[in-house]
């Protein structure tokens, strides 16, 4: 969740949607609105994805919002 990828337009994996700043409900989106923060949340239970825009034609970058919450140990070597 929160991952960014870039992917062909005719292609836009299951559980990603593009970033192109479409607002979403915090309710039907807790985890990636957990993982964005502040930065894209207001106070009217609704936040934005963020826009990022490819210098490529024909891909666009896109958000994953469906999958594994990341856990902040995963960063961590054992």
């Amino acid at each position: 969740i929160g991952q960014i990828i870039l992917m062909p337009n005719k292609y836009i994996p299951k559980g990603f949607l593009v970033c192109n700043g479409r607002e979403l409900t915090i309710g039907n989106h807790s985890a990636l609105a957990s993982v964005l923060g502040y930065n894209y949340n207001d106070t009217t239970g609704k936040f934005r994805i963020p826009t990022k825009t490819s210098d490529v034609q024909g891909y666009s970058y896109c958000i994953c919002y469906d999958g594994t919450f990341p856990n902040k140990d995963d960063n961590e070597s054992s």
